[in-house]
């Protein structure tokens, strides 16, 4: 079963770019730096248990590595990565993790001075915290966020190169490419459920044969404490950008990673270092994977894309690397089930798999997370909320922004239409207050439905909110401004619609009118229970 995307609106975006055989690395060179500096990680890194190596039936049998050796790549790579010339052994002059060392030339891609990225200002006169406050069992928040497209880019590792890496689906960010920058991602739009989420979060595509199988709604990504001192961790700064694994592992690195959680997974089978050979009709292929926690303070980005960031020790950060931050962990579900044999990854096999984050969070709106959830040891879901601690509240509001950080406004004399005919006094259920009432079409979503909104007068605006129940979001939209009814300016926002709250941001403009034109399909019936309008 692989994922066939619903929207025909996104199809440019979820379709391959290039040809098939374009989508194999360009540059496996670059991946093998990384996992070379990773190896290293990995022997100074302590963690519970290690245990057998942890091999799926039928993959060649490996000798565990012992810490320190050099890193080699698979020797079996899979159809959607080329197969390249020797792996790379570390580079005499690679820097040890956190230290920045003299350039190296290895051609257009090699990394030099100009990939140190310094933090502005830097975070210095940290000391790692010891301290050990009362136990707690969750201490986290989670960042929904959907799939909106697919490419061949890789933004850290290839900047300002296209079709230079192996394909990528990206998370959250609709904008993200190879000529990505911190600006430009905050400037973008996002389907994480947090509107003030605006990073780029991305991974290998998984291939059944030569069928993309892409997650399908949004999906879990943790914000965790990876540290015992909860209370110490802070937000990432803006422009944080970091690999976590490589491609170029092998399934005894991968399974001794720190990263590693009971790896592939599908029914009741886990702990699988590279894809089962089958899973149960009807289930989904999962996997989990965590981040390093502790920065150096200094660097946004250094040229292996990892030295800045390592795991703590024993709950620890080290010296080198003092600063706790949130501890990210995916957690991705893939809709492929039944023979898995012609599954792959476009980095090749199940333990290549890895993922990038580049941080464009809204600093107040992940301060306010990471203080109400990780720092006061609560579990919350994406609004901040944990239903074991409910008197807490929310650190976010219903449409999971800051609690007044923008004002709704006031929908007095207020009027709705829609375009469907017949249906005159259905569209004020939208502005009613009563999110218990709600206008729905009355028949599946196509692409050009539409509601309009007339606010009275001319007002600034900025956002818009619709809540919809269940399934009955929008698959796809385009907001429309007008002052007079007749001339209109747009779309002044589009995209898809993931969950039931569909959140539309855009440059603040003066209208009266607003238009919301569905432009998916879908067998649901399109509904919205409140629309809400923000200046």
């Amino acid at each position: 079963m692989s994922y066939v995307d619903p929207d025909p609106t996104m199809e440019a975006e979820m379709t391959p770019s290039t040809p098939a055989p374009t989508k194999w690395i360009a540059g496996r060179w670059r991946y093998s730096l990384v996992a070379a500096i990773l190896a290293g990680t990995v022997a100074m890194v302590s963690w519970s248990v290690v245990g057998p190596w942890r091999l799926t039936a039928g993959a060649e049998t490996e000798t565990p590595i012992p810490p320190g050796s050099p890193v080699t790549a698979s020797s079996t790579e899979g159809s959607h990565w080329s197969p390249s010339a020797a792996p790379g052994t570390p580079d005499p002059g690679t820097p040890k993790p956190g230290t920045p060392g003299p350039s190296s030339s290895h051609g257009d891609h090699g990394p030099g001075p100009g990939d140190y990225v310094l933090a502005d200002p830097p975070v210095t006169g940290v000391v790692p915290s010891r301290a050990n406050p009362p136990r707690k069992a969750h201490r986290e928040f989670q960042a929904n966020c959907a799939v909106s497209h697919r490419k061949s880019d890789d933004p850290i590792v290839f900047p300002n190169q296209a079709g230079a890496s192996h394909n990528h689906t990206f998370m959250g960010n609709t904008t993200t490419d190879a000529a990505s920058t911190t600006e430009s991602l905050l400037a973008g739009g996002t389907l994480c459920r947090v509107p003030g989420d605006r990073s780029g979060y991305w991974m290998p595509t998984v291939f059944d044969g030569d069928t993309a199988v892409l997650p399908v709604g949004p999906q879990v990504i943790y914000y965790k404490s990876g540290v015992r001192d909860y209370t110490s961790v802070r937000p990432f700064p803006v422009g944080l950008r970091f690999l976590v694994g490589s491609p170029t592992t092998t399934a005894a690195q991968f399974a001794a990673s720190p990263a590693y959680q009971k790896g592939w997974e599908c029914g009741d089978s886990y702990d699988n270092v590279d894809f089962p050979a089958t899973c149960p009709a009807g289930t989904q292929l999962n996997i989990r994977m965590q981040a390093p926690s502790c920065w150096d303070g200094r660097h946004l980005d250094t040229p292996d894309h990892v030295s800045h960031m390592v795991y703590p020790v024993d709950g620890v950060c080290p010296d080198s690397h003092p600063v706790a931050v949130p501890m990210i962990e995916f957690k991705m579900a893939f809709p492929v089930s039944g023979d898995m044999s012609q599954v792959e990854l476009a980095s090749g096999r199940g333990f290549s798999f890895h993922y990038d984050f580049y941080n464009a969070w809204e600093t107040p709106v992940l301060a306010a997370l990471v203080t109400h959830c990780i720092n006061a040891g609560r579990q919350c879901d994406a609004r901040g909320y944990s239903q074991f601690d409910p008197a807490a509240g929310a650190a976010l509001d219903e449409t999971y922004q800051l609690p007044g950080s923008r004002t709704a406004l006031n929908r007095a004399g207020w009027t709705a239409g829609s375009s469907l005919s017949g249906d005159a006094a259905g569209p004020a259920r939208m502005l009613d207050g009563d999110p218990g009432t709600r206008w729905t079409s009355g028949a599946p979503m196509t692409r050009g439905m539409a509601i309009m909104v007339d606010m009275a007068a001319v007002r600034p605006v900025s956002q818009i909110a619709l809540r919809s129940t269940g399934a009955d979001h929008p698959r796809a939209y385009e907001v429309y401004l007008s002052t007079d009814g007749v001339s209109w300016t747009g779309p002044v926002a589009s995209g898809p619609g993931v969950s039931e709250l569909t959140v539309a941001s855009f440059d603040q403009r003066s209208a009266r009118y607003i238009r919301v034109a569905q432009t998916g399909s879908s067998t649901s019936w399109w509904s919205i229970s409140e629309f809400v309008v923000y200046d």
